[in-house]
């Protein structure tokens, strides 16, 4: 649904970077992810703003379901092959903090992933038994049976590193040590991994990939384009620039809140998001 104003070198533009990203051209459904993001283009304020968004899309990643399924059976070889070789029981919970354990979240969508039949035909996975812990509430209750057992608590992201250190505090108060805990993540960003990487005593941390800021594209001069797009959008102060600044510019099953937020806040107003987190 091309605005009729819009001049052909911006429509060019945009057809070309969806082509470009494989990111489906459907004009006749406004909310979708072409029409939203023509949407935010228009709503924009200028041709140093329009060319902005063009640059950091152009960056942004849309991670499939399908990927997540090959990354998980590549981190899990990895991990049954350093921590599990000698054991056949592997224990597996959602990164969720106690206060959010009926809250469903993309941690619980990971960990049931390794139900999948798939993992059953890997020579490295196919013998293990695996156990989900479904709840805090499971954890708390058998916390004697898990205190000298590793538990691999596992994400599909994570942004600040703040969350993750949350849940493992509360794991530590039930008496189970950090040697005990291993962190795994589809997708992570440096800043967490400093920040898990300096906890103490130390966790074992292993992850698929690590999820790049845009901000260390841009310049200071872009910068300064970007919190006026964020201004002109609306965006709490909390978010801006992604939460902790992080940044990021990644869609997997859900956006995470670290992504810069022009992709991800509705404008009830004037736009529609094109990586909308509800």
């Amino acid at each position: 649904m091309r605005n009729n104003k819009m001049r052909f070198s911006d429509s060019l533009e945009i057809y070309n970077l969806f082509k470009n990203k494989n990111w489906q051209i459907v004009e006749d459904n406004k909310h979708s992810l072409f029409n939203r993001f023509v949407n935010l283009f228009n709503s924009l304020n200028d041709d140093k703003q329009r060319k902005l968004l063009i640059k950091l899309a152009s960056e942004y990643k849309t991670i499939r379901l399908e990927q997540y399924k090959e990354k998980m059976i590549t981190i899990l070889k990895q991990i049954i092959k350093n921590e599990f070789s000698q054991s056949r029981a592997i224990n597996i919970m959602p990164i969720k903090l106690q206060e959010d354990q009926y809250t469903v979240k993309s941690s619980d969508f990971v960990s049931y992933l390794i139900n999948l039949i798939d993992f059953k035909y890997e020579d490295e996975l196919g013998s293990k038994n695996y156990h989900i812990i479904g709840s805090f509430s499971e954890l708390k209750k058998n916390k004697n049976k898990f205190q000298s057992k590793d538990i691999i608590i596992i994400d599909d992201f994570i942004g600040s590193g703040e969350y993750a250190s949350g849940v493992i505090k509360e794991i530590n108060d039930l008496g189970i040590n950090n040697k005990n805990i291993i962190i795994t993540s589809l997708f992570i960003t440096q800043r967490a991994i400093n920040v898990l990487s300096s906890l103490t005593p130390k966790i074992k941390l292993y992850y698929g990939e690590i999820a790049e800021s845009l901000l260390n594209s841009i310049d200071e001069s872009e910068k300064e384009t970007l919190l006026e797009i964020e201004k002109l959008l609306n965006i709490d102060g909390k978010f801006s620039l992604g939460y902790g600044q992080c940044g990021c510019g990644i869609t997997l099953i859900r956006t995470p809140n670290n992504t810069l937020p022009l992709f991800w806040v509705d404008d009830k107003n004037k736009t529609r998001a094109p990586f909308p987190r509800n």
